[in-house]
């Protein structure tokens, strides 16, 4: 059983004086905002599931209170970063402005320090360096990797001094570990970007911001008759994977929709299934792969069809075509190794 969070028992004190909430609902609140792409609102509905009637602006009022205070309070207590930094800029909008956050990271990933300026030059580049060095959990770097701006070796080399040397590096993957890309740190302030970061299939326990996505998706179903659309083509797929049944390779095709799987046998007659181990349905994945088609081999002897809801009907005989080929292609390949013979 996975451990369940608790939050630290929190002493009375003058900072949480006079408000309506007690200090735990009060950190609960702020700690989901700081670590999760989550907006007021959300957090509003959130603590209202959990029976905390809150106004969004009164969260906004305790993350402005209290978000700088618990970020002085942990600083001292990060652990200690090692001598390689990676440091990067990305350019994001915070109350409709456009600014640049600076962010550093070292080798093992843990974040040194981060710092929005609304410059890109080398004097915000010292200051923000000035920053990451002067917290309690950096230490003088060995190495600084950085992209190919230019303002990042003139900080550097203003910046030298004796007790202090930096090598100039300029690895781009490395770089991109202290700022992914701008679209993973705007998605933060933009809450249905953060779907692209989740998983495939995965709603994170209804988790507000992917149930918001959710019923977009279904509203943009409904304003594009994407139903209307499956209904339309799905015969096409269906009759067209049923024709492949006269191959000697196929024991049954079935499905529903869009959704459809083609299965192996090495005996018809006798509906006899493949070794697992010839991977059937994985060569027939690489196959398919081969002619431009990208589809899943299923553990054992089968092939999933599965084509986007906007398939149109030449994409589909492709799609049929490059079966046919695959199932060819795979009976010769087990015929010549002596693993199956048809009858």
């Amino acid at each position: 059983m996975a451990r369940r969070r608790r939050v630290a028992s929190v002493r009375p004190d003058q900072s949480f004086k006079g408000r309506q909430f007690t200090a735990e609902v009060i950190l609960w609140a702020v700690r989901w905002y700081l670590m999760f792409p989550v907006s007021y609102r959300d957090l509003e509905l959130m603590l209202a599931d959990r029976g905390v009637e809150v106004a969004h602006t009164t969260v906004f009022r305790w993350v402005q209170t209290y978000a700088p205070e618990i970020e002085k309070r942990l600083r001292p207590h990060l652990r200690l970063s090692n001598g390689s930094w990676r440091v990067d800029e990305t350019y994001v909008r915070v109350k409709g402005r456009w600014t640049y956050l600076y962010r550093a990271v070292d080798s093992r990933g843990q974040t040194i320090d981060f710092l929005l300026l609304a410059k890109r030059n080398t004097d915000a580049a010292k200051r923000f360096f000035r920053k990451a060095l002067g917290q309690p959990h950096t230490v003088n770097p060995c190495t600084i990797t950085v992209d190919k701006n230019p303002a990042y070796p003139c900080a550097m080399a203003e910046m030298k001094a004796d007790d202090w040397w930096t090598r100039y590096a300029d690895p781009s993957h490395l770089c991109r570990r202290a700022v992914p890309s701008g679209r993973q740190i705007r998605s933060l302030s933009w809450p249905f970007a953060i779907c692209r970061k989740l998983r495939n299939r995965t709603t994170y326990a209804a988790h507000p911001v992917c149930a918001a996505v959710a019923l977009k998706t279904l509203k943009i179903y409904e304003e594009t008759d994407i139903l209307g659309h499956v209904a339309q083509v799905s015969p096409l797929l269906r009759d067209g994977l049923r024709a492949l049944r006269d191959h000697p390779l196929v024991g049954d095709v079935r499905g529903v929709g869009l959704i459809a799987a083609v299965e192996t046998v090495a005996d018809k007659a006798a509906e006899t299934a493949f070794d697992p181990k010839l991977g059937v349905g994985a060569r027939l994945q690489n196959a398919v792969l081969k002619r431009q088609v990208i589809l899943r081999g299923l553990r054992g002897n089968a092939l999933a069809v599965c084509p986007p809801l906007i398939v149109r009907p030449p994409e589909i005989q492709e799609l049929i075509a490059a079966v046919r080929g695959a199932l060819d292609e795979v009976a010769a390949e087990l015929q010549a190794d002596g693993h199956w013979m048809p009858n």
